[in-house]
């Protein structure tokens, strides 16, 4: 066995590796895979490293190259979309039918949906373009967030799937996970809530939705159908669920909620300035109401300038309600000064 690249309409052959290869890897920067930007080589152990396998070389008679959003060439180790032409690729569909998201360009050559790059003359898969993720300015590949929640014990591997979703007139996407569960809506809550704090966490993304499916829905070879679920949930199938949901999380009263020290209510109207739209108490956590990395940063900006060198932005983390930040900020401004 060993890396290959290929589609139905290349009669399954791109690319191939060597036989006795192996399985090569090469280690890029999630952040710096946009189209006709370079792949960034990193570190393995680097924290912004994501692994991608080498599928290897084009097979005898197909052709292969990488063109940015206008169409331009792009040289080995720049991203972009892959196409083809060879003796197995396809001239068309048969009488005239149109297949799931492929065309051809003016010139004939196939553009086979995915993204990717060269890196010493092999073929890299990035993703899919038509399932890039466009959040605060940035390009995330749905199975790097999806590899986050696989090494939770309450998710498991092939078990969630993410997307974006862009609402009619929406400027930007809203992030869905969606996660195989069948058993109680009351047992989903902490999943939910472990799911959300694991993509802020690990990718500084704020998820809009976490949703209970039965099913992950699959090709015959096992790829996740991520456009089928998001489908569903333009067409309203999950309101009812989410509602249910909604009604299930506990609300704290209005004495548990309201600010008690000063500390407290200037923490809460910072977040309250940098979170518009969201009803925001002092027990509420941060990372539940659409919280990202960039409107962290700002709150920490905010709060670095009332109380200087206090707070560190993975404070957040430990403490993510205003009432157990405020009270360790408190601490650490009435602690001792050193001698």
């Amino acid at each position: 066995m060993f890396p290959v690249y290929g589609l139905a309409e290349a009669t399954v052959a791109v690319t191939f590796s060597p036989q006795g290869s192996g399985i090569d890897v090469v280690a890029v920067d999630r952040e710096a895979l946009a189209i006709g930007a370079p792949a960034r080589i990193v570190d393995a152990a680097d924290a912004k490293a994501t692994r991608l396998v080498k599928v290897g070389r084009p097979v005898k008679h197909v052709e292969l190259r990488v063109r940015d959003d206008a169409g331009a060439a792009m040289p080995e180790g720049t991203v972009g979309h892959i196409q083809i032409r060879g003796d197995n690729v396809t001239i068309g569909y048969y009488e005239g039918t149109e297949g799931e998201g492929v065309v051809f360009t003016e010139d004939g050559w196939l553009d086979t949906g995915d993204l990717g790059f060269v890196h010493e003359g092999e073929l890299v898969i990035t993703g899919r373009a038509k399932e890039i993720i466009f959040f605060a300015g940035q390009n995330h590949f749905p199975q790097d967030l999806e590899a986050l929640l696989e090494s939770m014990p309450e998710v498991g591997l092939g078990k969630a799937a993410v997307c974006g979703v862009r609402l009619p007139n929406a400027p930007a996407d809203d992030v869905v996970a969606f996660i195989l569960h069948r058993k109680s809506l009351e047992e989903f809550l902490p999943i939910a809530h472990g799911v959300r704090t694991r993509i802020s966490e690990g990718a500084g993304l704020a998820l809009s939705q976490v949703v209970p499916v039965a099913q992950i829905p699959k090709t015959t070879s096992g790829k996740l159908q991520r456009f089928l679920l998001r489908d569903r949930y333009l067409a309203g199938d999950f309101d009812t669920v989410m509602a249910d949901i909604a009604a299930l999380a506990p609300h704290p009263t209005a004495a548990e909620q309201h600010p008690v020290g000063a500390i407290e209510q200037a923490l809460l109207a910072i977040a309250r300035e940098l979170i518009p739209g969201r009803e925001i108490g002092v027990n509420d956590n941060i990372f539940e109401l659409g919280t990202s990395s960039l409107v962290l940063a700002q709150i920490h900006e905010r709060i670095e300038e009332k109380w200087p060198d206090q707070l560190a932005i993975t404070d957040f983390f430990d403490y993510p309600t205003i009432g157990k930040l405020a009270a360790y900020l408190e601490s650490r401004i009435n602690q001792p000064a050193m001698a």
